[in-house]
């Protein structure tokens, strides 16, 4: 890994200034809740080893391309309705102090696992046989981040990794705040270290 190292979060716009401020926690989102108990309760019926507690992480993407290409950025025409997905801020971390707590596992998995539990007829592309299998798949799939030399490696060995970091991240951790703005069908980023006045 180079000596800088930086890692992704998506986060809605609103909520920048005050992640700038207190850093950055795990979601209190509910709706995860029950899936990542029977994360656990699997991975101790199979004698999974699972290092981490996925309800107490923080998920990031491990390269650029990935964090833009999962982002919302629209913002639509001015006067038009507002998007279905709130407009995204992408927090660029510097995770060289982090690497020995971070983890990378298969997202696509755990798609898997929300689709199975929720959906009367899961999709063809579902390759779990069912969602005790697909919870057994995504435990095994964590894995330490250290055992990988770089991002591609990452990205060949997972469909879509995503990081999990069991920590809190301080705001001096966050480096810089990107932003995109999408008007007439041409886009482009903007840089900031803290979100400006006018957003």
């Amino acid at each position: 890994m180079p000596e800088e190292f930086f890692i992704y979060h998506e986060v809605s716009v609103e909520h920048v200034p005050r992640i700038l401020n207190e850093g950055l926690r795990a979601s209190e989102e509910s709706y995860r809740s029950g899936m990542e108990a029977d994360l656990e309760t699997i991975a101790d019926k199979k004698n999974i080893s699972l290092p981490v507690r996925r309800q107490d992480c923080v998920f990031c993407y491990a390269s650029l391309r990935q964090a833009v290409e999962m982002a919302s950025f629209e913002t639509g025409a001015a006067g038009s309705l507002p998007p279905l997905l709130t407009r995204s801020a992408l927090l660029v971390i510097d995770a060289l102090q982090l690497r020995d707590v971070l983890y990378v596992a298969d997202f696509d998995i755990f798609s898997e696992v929300i689709d199975l539990r929720h959906m009367d007829s899961p999709d063809n592309i579902i390759e779990s046989e069912s969602y005790e299998a697909a919870l057994s798949n995504y435990a095994e799939s964590v894995t330490p981040f250290k055992a990988f030399n770089s991002i591609a490696e990452i990205d060949s060995a997972f469909r879509r990794p995503e990081l999990l970091i069991e920590k809190d991240i301080s705001p001096s951790n966050i480096r810089e705040v990107l932003l995109c703005k999408k008007i007439l069908g041409a886009g482009w980023f903007s840089s900031y270290p803290a979100l400006p006045t006018d957003e």
